[in-house]
């Protein structure tokens, strides 16, 4: 793990008390620690959030693994340090799909 290293900590689930789903994408100032929070002793900078009704037929659990994917590509995180607007982070998810290659489920041997 490199020095200067930074957390991002994804968290999703469903709740009952919510109608609709919420999420939140939080840069922190500077790197915090947050206790047990993550796997390894590292200040988080990045907190991803986002819950919802069991029933809004949200797969809660894919995005959150395609957040961990988008904040482990070393472009996508320069962008997230440096963004200043909400644009900049959709524009930056546009890219790396843009530049991604996405094979269909299937039997490839």
């Amino acid at each position: 793990i490199p020095k200067d290293a930074e957390a991002t900590t994804v968290l999703v689930g469903t709740v009952d008390f919510l109608s609709k789903p919420i999420m939140a994408f939080v840069r922190l100032s500077e790197g915090r620690y947050l206790g047990n929070l993550t796997e390894v002793n590292l200040p988080v900078r990045f907190i991803f959030i986002l819950m919802g009704p069991k029933s809004s037929g949200l797969d809660y659990y894919e995005i959150g693994r395609s957040i961990s994917t988008l904040m482990a590509n070393r472009v996508f995180q320069d962008v997230a340090y440096k963004a200043e607007s909400h644009q900049d982070m959709i524009d930056a998810i546009n890219d790396f799909l843009d530049d991604s290659i996405v094979l269909p489920p299937g039997d490839y041997n």
